[in-house]
């Protein structure tokens, strides 16, 4: 029996690799997203159980689930960042194409990275991204908001760099944004697709999570989440909160759902930033309530991925 949920050393055996990218040199909120990735292989060592009662499986003890950190990644420069994601993401995915590749933030920023392997990898065109999210993250820079800007791979504009790679785009839960970014995913320039679920407007807030899984124009699916796009009430650890949007629950659902009905190629959770964490080993109690709450809520996430992906299953695309 593993000790652990992450129970592989040897990555060239891994069926799943998470990949830890604590960056926070882009944050234009609350800092801490750095400890985001210690934080949740913390919660996935001590707190998750292996048993998925969604699957009735144990994938730990199934699957070899390795994990590889970015050692000092908030030294560097973004730009340096976003190569050497990309480079490890692209050197672990062409060596084994059935590795599934969780990427754990972090700021946002890091999913740059993650978006410029992938259209080496994928016709872009044939790819969705399906953001959850309470912003668009569709700036072209951070210039009009921020006295020390990031530029072109600031956090708030990631997924214009998405859009901008050829991907098509389905963004939820988006409570927050300027009106430029509205125009954008409206109206965006090129032939992908950008389908904006904005929460509360145009009743997208009483989408069922099948519903919002039917707005998907391709078969494959890039998930990011941005651990802000779900309401601050169920997970309240996290830079730039945003009040109301989706629970974690209706989350939760969606992501196994998408699964179920979905091929995802690959997906991260970014933005978990427990400044109450401080070590890889402590105990519950040390952790505020609210960093514990939502470092435990993003580690089961992220094992409900696992077991979702290798659920066996039928295809069955609504």
């Amino acid at each position: 029996m593993p000790q652990s949920i992450i129970n592989c050393e040897n990555l060239l055996k891994a069926d799943v690799l998470l990949l830890g990218a604590g960056y926070d040199r882009t944050s234009s909120g609350g800092k801490g997203a750095d400890k985001g990735p210690a934080a949740i292989r913390w919660a996935l060592d001590t707190q998750i159980e292996f048993y998925h009662p969604y699957t009735n499986t144990s994938p730990a003890e199934k699957l070899n689930i390795g994990f590889l950190n970015f050692d000092k990644i908030g030294d560097r420069c973004t730009e340096i960042v976003i190569d050497e994601v990309s480079f490890t993401f692209s050197q672990h995915y062409i060596s084994n194409r059935s590795l599934f590749v969780i990427t754990l933030g972090g700021k946002h920023t890091v999913t740059i990275g993650i978006a410029k392997a992938l259209r080496n990898l994928y016709y872009a065109d044939q790819v969705t991204f399906l953001q959850i999210d309470a912003h668009f993250d569709l700036r072209d820079t951070d210039e009009d908001y921020n006295d020390n800007p990031s530029g072109k791979y600031a956090h708030s504009t990631v997924m214009r760099r998405v859009y901008e790679y050829g991907f098509n785009i389905v963004s939820f839960g988006i409570r927050s944004y300027s009106k430029e970014e509205l125009e954008f995913a409206k109206t965006p320039p090129g032939k992908n697709k950008i389908v904006p679920l904005i929460w509360g407007v145009g009743g997208t807030s009483l989408l069922s999570p099948y519903e919002v899984i039917r707005q998907i124009p391709t078969r494959d699916v890039y998930l990011t989440i941005d651990i802000d796009g779900i309401s601050p009430g169920d997970m309240p650890s996290t830079g730039t909160p945003v009040l109301g949007g989706p629970s974690y629950d209706f989350v939760q659902k969606l992501v196994r759902l998408l699964f179920q009905h979905r091929n995802v190629i690959a997906a991260d959770i970014m933005e978990i930033a427990p400044r109450s964490f401080y070590m890889p080993k402590m105990a519950p109690d040390s952790l505020s309530e609210n960093d514990r709450v939502t470092t435990v809520g993003a580690a089961q996430l992220v094992y409900d991925m696992i077991a979702e992906k290798f659920q066996p299953r039928e295809s069955n695309v609504p």
